[in-house]
C-alpha cells in the first residue's frame, strides 16, 4: 500500500500553515518604519510649569495627541513608556503595545477606527486625563509614549489643567527623530519687558539613552547644569531662560518652550523649537493682527550672530528693512491687520523668528497664541492641519 499520497495530503495543511506563518513573520520584520516619535511635555512638568506661572491649578492635566496620516496603507506602532520601550518596535513583544492600520484587530485597534484600516487623512485622537502624582502601573495616553509608522505622520500635543481648563491650555508641533537636534537656543527669554515673557521655561527630551544635556539658561556659560537623559526621559527648565539660552546634548534631542504671564488668568503660551542647524535666513508668517488694533500680532526676530543684521520685513502694506543688534539682539515687529509677512536678511545670515498673537502687553489674557515661523525652504504645495477645533474643544 502506497502511504506517501495519503501522508502528502495529511502534511499539506501543515507546510501552508508552516508558510503562512513565516511569511506573516518575514513581513513583520520587513517593516520600514520611516518616521518615529517621542510624545514630549510630560504631564508633571506642565504642571510645574502652570503653577510658576499661576499658582493653584489642577495637578490632573487633559491630555490630547492628534495623530494625521498623509499615505495610504500607513501602519502605526504605539509603544507605551510605563512597561519600558521596545528593543525593536518593528517587531514588537510586549503586550502592551500596538499596532493600528494593519488590518489585524488582535494586536490593536486605532481608536475610531474599528476595522483597523487608516485611509488617507484619518485623524486619530488620543485623550484622557492624566493624574499626579503618575502611576505607571496605570497605561494611558500620555508624553514620553513613542509612535512610529511606515509613513510619514504629523503629530500635535495639546495639554491644560483640568481646573481651570482650556483657558490655560497650550498646544505645539511634534518633531519626528530625524528632525532632532544637539544644540537648541531661546529667541526670546525673561529679560524682555514684555509680560508675556515674565516666564521662559524649556522641555527637553531625548531619545537615546546616555544623553549628556548642558544647560546655559543666559546663554552667557555662566551658570550651567549638566544632566543625563535616557530614552524617552524629559527636563524641564522650570523658568529663568533668557534670549540667547542655550540647550547642547551629546546626542539628538528635541526642547519645546513654554512662556507666560506670571500671576495673570489666564496667558500662556508653547513653542515648538528647531534646532539652530536648522534656522533659515528666510521666514513667512500668515497671520497678521486682528482688525481690533488692541490684539496685535508681533514677530520677534532674533540675532545669534556677533554681528548687527538687516532683516527685510515684506508685507501687502510695505516692505521695511529691521536692524537686529547682534549677540541675542531681539527685534519686535508688529504685524499689520489682514497681511502674512516674509523676513530674509540682506546678507544671507540665518537668524530665528516666533510670532505672538494677540498679545497686548497689557491686554494678554483674553485670546494670545503663539508659532515659530515657517522657513522658506519649509514651504510645500501642500498642508496638513495637525490639530482642530474637533479634537481640541479650546475655550471661546
Amino acid at each position: 500500500m502506497n502511504l506517501f499520497p495519503k501522508l502528502l495530503r495529511r502534511c499539506v495543511p501543515f507546510f501552508a500553515a508552516v508558510i503562512f506563518l513565516l511569511a506573516a513573520v518575514g513581513s513583520a520584520r520587513a517593516v520600514n518604519l520611516v518616521q518615529e516619535f517621542y510624545l514630549p511635555m510630560p504631564e508633571a512638568q506642565i504642571n510645574q510649569a502652570n503653577n510658576a506661572i499661576i499658582s493653584g491649578t489642577s495637578t490632573s492635566i487633559n491630555s490630547i495627541f492628534s495623530i494625521v496620516v498623509t499615505g495610504t496603507g500607513t501602519v502605526i506602532y504605539y509603544d507605551q513608556w510605563e512597561d519600558g520601550y521596545e528593543v525593536n518596535l518593528a517587531s514588537p513583544t510586549q503586550s502592551t503595545t500596538q499596532i493600528w492600520g494593519d488590518g489585524n484587530t488582535n494586536n490593536g485597534v486605532a481608536p475610531g477606527y474599528p476595522t483597523d484600516i487608516l485611509p488617507v487623512g484619518a485623524v486619530i485622537t488620543l485623550t484622557n486625563a492624566v493624574p499626579q502624582p503618575r502611576n505607571p502601573a496605570t497605561i494611558l495616553w500620555d508624553a514620553r509614549d513613542r509612535v512610529a509608522a511606515n509613513k510619514a505622520l504629523v503629530i500635535s500635543r495639546a495639554a491644560w489643567p483640568t481646573s481651570p481648563g482650556p483657558v490655560f491650555g497650550g498646544a505645539a508641533g511634534v518633531l519626528s527623530t530625524i528632525d532632532y537636534g544637539t544644540n537648541y537656543i531661546s529667541p526670546v527669554g525673561q529679560n524682555i519687558t514684555n509680560n508675556l515673557f515674565k516666564y521662559v521655561g524649556m522641555f527637553i527630551m531625548a531619545a537615546q539613552n546616555n544623553t549628556t544635556v548642558t544647560i546655559d539658561p543666559n546663554g552667557t556659560g555662566v551658570g550651567t547644569t549638566s544632566i543625563v537623559l535616557n530614552q524617552g526621559e524629559s527636563y524641564l527648565v522650570n523658568g529663568g531662560v533668557m534670549v540667547g539660552g542655550r540647550v547642547t546634548a551629546t546626542k539628538a534631542i528635541q526642547a519645546d518652550l513654554i512662556i507666560g504671564h506670571v500671576g495673570a488668568s489666564y496667558a500662556a503660551d508653547w513653542f515648538t523649537l528647531y534646532p539652530a542647524s536648522e534656522w533659515s535666513s528666510s521666514y513667512y508668517t500668515p497671520v497678521g493682527s486682528a482688525a481690533n488694533v488692541n490684539q496685535p500680532a508681533y514677530v520677534y526676530l532674533y540675532n545669534p550672530n556677533t554681528n548687527p543684521i538687516t532683516v527685510r520685513c515684506t508685507t501687502k502694506v510695505s516692505s521695511t528693512n529691521a536692524v537686529v543688534p547682534g549677540t541675542n539682539g531681539v527685534f519686535q515687529f508688529q504685524m499689520p491687520v489682514g497681511s502674512g509677512a516674509n523676513f530674509a536678511t540682506t546678507n544671507g545670515q540665518n537668524f530665528y523668528a516666533l510670532c505672538t498673537v494677540a498679545a497686548n502687553n497689557t491686554a494678554d489674557t483674553a485670546y494670545n497664541w503663539g508659532f515659530t515661523l515657517v522657513p522658506a525652504s519649509g514651504l510645500t504645495t501642500e498642508a496638513t492641519v495637525g490639530l482642530g477645533g474637533r479634537a481640541v474643544p479650546m475655550a471661546r
